[in-house]
This record gives C-alpha cells, structure tokens and sequence, in this order.
C-alpha cells in the first residue's frame, strides 16, 4: 500500500520538521578540514541498504562531508527489501528503532503517521516490509544522501595512507576509511553445502536469489533448512500455487528459542565489541551455534496451508538428479521434487568474493587471535574475522597490509567481534554512534595538524575598541581633583 496523494503534504512537512530539528541540534557540524591531494573521500561506504544509509547519516552530521556512497544495487533495489526478503513483514516490533539515530521526526513511526495516519499506525502490528523499502528511500531523500547506483566493486587494495576500490566500470575511487556495509554476504555468499552441487542449477535454486515461483505451480518443493527463510520461501512458494511443499529439518522439531535475542540488556548489545575475547566467544557461541527460530507468524503463514510439511530428523544423506527431478534420501526413505531450494545461510567464502582477494590474504580472523576454552571451539565462527572495537579489520602478520585498518566493516559477518549492533535495524542505535566514532576519531588524528592550524587561524572578534571607548582612560592618566 503507497502512500495516497493526499499525504504527499503530510510527508513534505514532516521533511521540514527534520530539517529543522537538525538546525535546533547545530547540525551538521562545521564541515571536516580537506581531504589531502590525492584522495577522492574522506570516507567511502560501499552498500547503500540500512546499514549504510544510517552510517552515511552519522558522518555526514559529524561534518565529514567529502563522504561517497556507492551501490551495486539499481536505485530502489538496495538491500534486501525489494528482492529475495520474502517475508510480508519485518520480524522485529514496530517501535524497536532504526536509521533515526535519537531523532523522532525522523523515525518510522513518524513516516508511517505522515503517509496513513495514527490510526493505520496504532492498528499496525509489525511493519509492512514494501513500506520498510518505502521508508528507507524517503529517508535517503530527506537526509539528502546521494547514491552512485549500479556501480559493482572488483577490486579493493591500499596503503598506508588511502584504500582503493576499483569497479567494474573502469572506475576508481579512493578514501581515508571505507566501510563495507554489504549485508550478510559482505564476506562470502549463500552457502550451497556440497551434497547439493551435483543438482542441475535449474532444480536446485538458492533462497538467496531472485525466484519466479510461478515454475511451481503444481509442482513438488523441497526446502532445505528450518529458519526463517526456509519457511517464508515455503509460503512463497505455496501462496504462488506450489502443488506440495516439504521442509526439512534436521532436527526432532524446530528450535524455539533465539539465544541471540537473549543479549539485549545494553551492557551486553552496546559494549559485547569492548569484552575481552573470552566473553566474547562464549556469546557467540551461545547466539551463533545454530540457526536463529523463526517466529510463530513467519510459521503460520506456511502451516496454515494443508499441502506443507515438516519433515523432523530429516538430515538429508543423498541428493541426486532423475531427469529433470531431484531425489532426496532422509530417515532412510526417499522422496523426489521438481524444484530444491536452499535455505541454509550465509557462509565465510573467499571464492565468492573475489574482489576481497586482498582483504582475506591478510586479514586476522578469530582463529589466528584466540584458542576457545576445551569443548568450546566452533571452526565456523573461527574464521570469521578479528575486527577492531571500531570495527576495523586486523592484520594477520603485523605490517604486511597496514591498510586494513582503514577498512571498515558494517555488515553481518562482523558478528562475532561486535555483536548484535550490526544487521538489525533496532540495535543501529548502538553501532553506528560506535563506527561514526571510530572512523572520526581515526581522521581527527590524521588531521590534527590541520585542526591545530585551523584552530589558531580563527580571528572572530568578540568587541572591537569602539564598543567601550567612552569607558576607557589610561592608567597614566592624572586622576581628576576629588579623586582617589
């Protein structure tokens, strides 16, 4: 549902309202000092969805103004909204906060209001996730970020003094500090565990990708997976016309309790990147071990369905093409489909992104900085990368890429190191304050030379001699007769 035209002026002063909130609050602040010769951005942020979007707010209302935002999405197709988030809404309440980092009229609430009125709102449960996509470009637009669309990085080097992303349009750009906010597959991609491989990629589909369903109706599906993808792609499937959709869970019944969720007292969610390793670690053990539940709506929309099931203890043990089927053997029986879909995660994988080349060849991971506790290790969250508490990547051998450090990352695989304040939306307000003040502390110190400087060119009288002339007598002066 869009907004009705009879909102447009709802909407166009609630854009004034933000502006003027932010000149109430003296921002933006007084614009950074120049970028030395050389360098194209003070910061470059490569991916333009949530994440990015609030990180670009932050820097720009600290003054960084020489800040670049490319995207290899089209305009209006950043993160995942609009493509392969299959879910009618988002899974996160309605009041939890977002991009608006501590400004009210800038919030969702306050869209929502602007565009269908209090009443649509105070009826709303969740969040719709086409008005998500919708909000999220109109805060684009009010906070007047500007977006290079279409523009897919390939290569990403540096030195000591700048960082350089090349793209595929022959182009270049270099930063300061750039920030990789690039989602869940910012380090790797969807995983397609092995035992599918051998699957004809017109079977065997990722629910990471774009899926026409319509290929389904009437047909057999198998699902791979029990989170919360793997059952809004059930429903997707089956609400398109799928004739019998199977999911399959390894496990006697699906998981119920998200420990991740468990982390939200602020100590925990604000400071999890400032614990020493070992605390850490026993948190991302405890939320990451296994996938996250889905929550009773994402279930209901699938089981309402009398042509779905779940099939428990179902570890998959073979899968093989049949002609233009797939056979699928679990719990010693076998059960053949039209289409297999996969909804099994996102992994670490240096294949997959080839344009980090550099980026893997030296970066720390977890398991170069620390040697979990006996029956603690998890080789997955192993090799997950060593970031600092400003999210910035390590080196694995001391001087061999000084420039990592001046890349920063602002996705989900940042997860182990610092926790839940990247990726979901309500717990923006603890991450992006974080990188904002990284990336400005990081510049400060290379600029303080400049600060100094600018500091001490400052000439801005207070008075001039004319304000208190008539008051002034030197003390040389004889006093006047009756004087003391």
């Amino acid at each position: 549902m869009a907004p009705t035209l009879t909102r447009l002026d709802a909407l166009e002063a609630l854009a004034a309202t933000v502006q003027d909130d932010l000149r109430r609050l003296g921002e933006p602040a007084r614009p950074w000092p120049t970028t030395p010769a050389g360098v194209d951005h003070d910061v470059l942020i490569v991916g333009a969805g949530q994440c990015g979007l609030a990180a670009a707010f932050a820097l720009k209302r600290a003054g960084i103004g020489n800040l670049g935002i490319v995207s290899a999405d089209a305009a209006g197709q950043e993160g995942p909204w609009r493509s392969f988030a299959r879910m009618p809404t988002l899974r996160s309440p309605k009041h939890a906060p977002g991009p608006e980092l501590g400004l009210p009229s800038l919030a969702y609430e306050s869209w929502h209001v602007a565009c269908y009125g209090q009443r649509d709102y105070a009826a709303l449960d969740l969040i719709r996730t086409e008005d998500w996509a919708r909000y999220l470009d109109w805060f684009r637009s009010v906070t007047g970020l500007s977006i290079d669309q279409g523009r897919r990085m390939t290569a990403l080097s540096g030195n000591e003094a700048s960082v350089r992303a090349q793209f595929a349009d022959g182009g270049a750009l270099t930063a300061r500090q750039v920030v990789l906010a690039t989602g869940m597959a910012a380090l790797g991609a969807p995983r397609m565990p092995d035992l599918y491989k051998a699957l004809p990629e017109t079977i065997r589909l990722s629910c990471y990708d774009g899926i026409d369903f319509s290929i389904m109706i009437d047909k057999r599906v198998a699902i791979i997976g029990a989170g919360s993808t793997a059952f809004d792609n059930a429903a997707a499937a089956l609400e398109t016309g799928a004739g019998s959709v199977d999911l399959y869970c390894r496990a006697p019944d699906l998981r119920a309790i998200n420990h991740m969720k468990g982390v939200s007292d602020y100590g925990a969610v604000a400071h999890w990147a400032d614990f020493d390793d070992a605390t850490r670690w026993r948190l991302a053990r405890l939320g990451l071990s296994r996938a996250a539940p889905p929550i009773r709506p994402t279930v209901e929309r699938a089981t309402h369905f009398g042509n779905f099931r779940i099939l428990t203890n179902a570890a998959v043990t073979a899968a093989v093409a049949e002609g233009d089927r797939a056979r699928l053997t679990a719990g010693g029986r076998d059960r053949r489909y039209d289409y297999v879909l996969i909804a099994t995660g996102y992994g670490i994988d240096a294949a997959a992104r080839p344009e980090l080349s550099q980026v893997f060849a030296h970066m720390a991971r977890w398991q170069d900085r620390f040697v979990p506790p006996a029956g603690g290790a998890d080789a997955t969250l192993a090799a997950f990368p060593y970031l600092t508490p400003g999210f910035a990547f390590m080196e694995r051998q001391p001087g061999a890429a000084p420039w990592l450090v001046r890349l920063r990352l602002f996705a989900g695989p940042a997860v182990v190191s610092m926790g839940r304040i990247v990726g979901e939306s309500g717990n923006l307000k603890y991450g992006v304050p974080r990188l904002a003040t990284a990336i400005a502390q990081a510049l400060a110190l290379e600029d303080r030379t400049a600060l100094y400087e600018r500091a001490a060119a400052y000439d801005t009288r207070e008075t001039t001699p004319a304000d208190y002339a008539a008051n002034v007598i030197d003390a040389a002066t004889p006093p006047e007769s009756g004087s003391i």
